[in-house]
């Protein structure tokens, strides 16, 4: 019965303490565990669905096939509880070393030992610096989100398509990020007209002599943008909006947290 005790420990406590400990050493040893298990365990279920399918009659290299996925399904199931029983020990105060040597309750001898850099019991849940960073987060994504937006908007003033003619290439500036920027040609009653746009639309490079749809106002022809660049926004917005979101739930969950362990510590 001990036996099997150690065994459900380390798979479920100390093996991913450990893991998580040497992943955060930077140590390669985590790599070549979470490698390693993952071609142990696909070997293990196409052996597995080989014999299943030798005794049934199937197709050998189907059925492999289908085990080996599930034994990757397996660690990759196993990482994502790996994450949980980091949370759990940062809940309650146990740093991962100290649940790597099996001590697992905060008063251990090894919790004061092994917690420098990890919560100790009494201390609020979610650190400062996580809110400032998610805060960060949610700026830097909401500002593309924004550009993205505005970029995307419909104009308040009738608009028609034409033709335009890529007739330049501008080199991006060392600051600035894309693949440059190129100068569009196209034609409206005769008179042409430019204006510049990025190089990079979206799934679109364009390259000099490249043709492209050109968005005009109708009253004012020499307002014009790429038809692709405003696709190419409106697909961002919805996954930047998404991001963004995210970040801002997981940011409300931290200032709660961080609000309910300061009211915590307050009250002993």
């Amino acid at each position: 019965m001990a036996r099997v005790r150690l065994i459900l420990s380390w798979v479920f406590v100390r093996g991913p303490a450990t893991v998580y400990e040497s992943a955060e050493s930077r140590s390669s040893v985590a790599s070549w565990i979470i490698l390693g298990g993952m071609a142990l365990s696909a070997a293990l279920g196409a052996a597995g669905g080989s014999a299943f399918a030798l005794a049934t009659g199937r197709s050998t290299a189907d059925t492999a096939w289908i085990g080996a996925g599930i034994g990757v399904g397996v660690v990759t199931a196993w990482l994502v509880m790996l994450i949980v029983v980091i949370g759990v020990l940062w809940v309650r105060g146990i740093s991962p070393a100290a649940a790597a040597a099996g001590d697992v309750s905060p008063e251990g001898k090894h919790t004061a030992e092994f917690a420098s850099g990890w919560r100790r019991t009494g201390e609020p849940l979610v650190p400062g610096s996580l809110i400032a960073f998610l805060a960060c987060m949610i700026v830097c994504f909401g500002a593309l989100a924004a550009q993205s937006w505005y970029t995307a908007r419909a104009w308040d003033e009738p608009s028609a398509v034409t033709e335009g003619k890529v007739v330049g290439f501008i080199d991006p500036h060392w600051l600035s990020k894309g693949s440059g920027s190129v100068v569009v040609q196209y034609v409206v009653g005769g008179t042409e007209y430019e204006f510049k746009t990025g190089a990079d639309l979206g799934e679109r490079l364009l390259k000099v002599q490249a043709t492209l749809p050109v968005e005009y106002a109708v009253e004012r022809p020499e307002k014009a943008r790429a038809v692709w660049a405003v696709e190419a926004a409106r697909d961002d917005l919805g996954s930047l909006s998404i991001i963004t979101g995210l970040f801002a739930v997981l940011e409300a969950l931290a200032v709660v947290g961080y609000l309910v362990g300061k009211w915590r510590v307050s009250r002993r």
